[in-house]
Parts: structure tokens; sequence; C-alpha cells
């Protein structure tokens, strides 16, 4: 939930809902980029419009992500490939929480860990045990 002022408007308080928040925290300001989507039925919200938010949080740690592009999905179960040993490793995993960039890995069939290496291009034709190269 969102609640949202505007100073062109003062004294009402609109309420909208969080549709996207980025999991990329910067480092420096400790900030990242949401989205609110607010109902707006009388077009009284304009594009550029400045606006104060307060937004109900919760805020995930440790989570393991890799690239949304990385994950394919075969026989309707989703999956990475890793490289170990030169070898493109076909890897079930069970995602949690998404965005447009990232997907949480739960779980995965291979122990897939966090800094090891996924495919996310030219995979969708990758089978299993084929012989890779990193660029």
């Amino acid at each position: 939930m969102a609640e949202v002022t505007f100073p062109a408007y003062p004294g009402e308080t609109f309420h909208g809902r969080v549709v996207h928040i980025n999991p990329m925290v910067d480092p420096e300001t400790k900030t990242t980029k949401v989205t609110v989507r607010l109902e707006n039925p009388d077009k009284r919200i304009l594009p550029g419009m400045f606006a104060y938010a307060k937004l109900e949080a919760q805020i995930f740690k440790d989570r393991f992500l890799v690239p949304k592009e990385a994950i394919l999905v075969r026989d309707q179960r989703k999956l990475v490939f890793i490289i170990r040993d030169g070898l493109a490793k076909w890897c079930y995993v069970e995602t949690g929480l998404e965005n447009e960039e990232f997907a949480e890995i739960l779980d995965s069939t291979f122990g897939l860990k966090p800094g090891e290496m996924v495919i996310t291009s030219g995979h969708y034709t990758l089978v299993h045990d084929a012989r890779v190269t990193v660029d």
C-alpha cells in the first residue's frame, strides 16, 4: 500500500499500491526505485507532478537472485543453465519473488550457488553437457 500526497492538492491523500520494486539498492544513498499505481479517474494527477509517498515496506535481506533472462521453462519447469568445467549444465530451479530484471532462487537441482555463472543468452537451443566458452 502507498499513501501519496501532492503539494498541488493540500490536505488530500491518494491511495495506491506498489506494483514494482527494483531489488537493487543504491549502496551510496540506500534507495531503490518503486512504482506506485494510483487510481486517477478524474485525471487530476498529471505526468510530472511532484508528490510525497509513504510506503508500506518489507525488507527482504540476503536473497539469491539471478537475471530473469537466465530462466527458461521446459516441460512446465523452470531451469537455468550453469557452467561447470566448461560444460552447460541443465539446472532445474524453484523461484520465489521476481520483478522484470531478477528472480529469486529458492532451490535448485545442482546446488546452484551465489556467484556461480548462469547463461543469459543463446541458451534456448542449448542442451545439457554442451561445451561452452565464456567471452
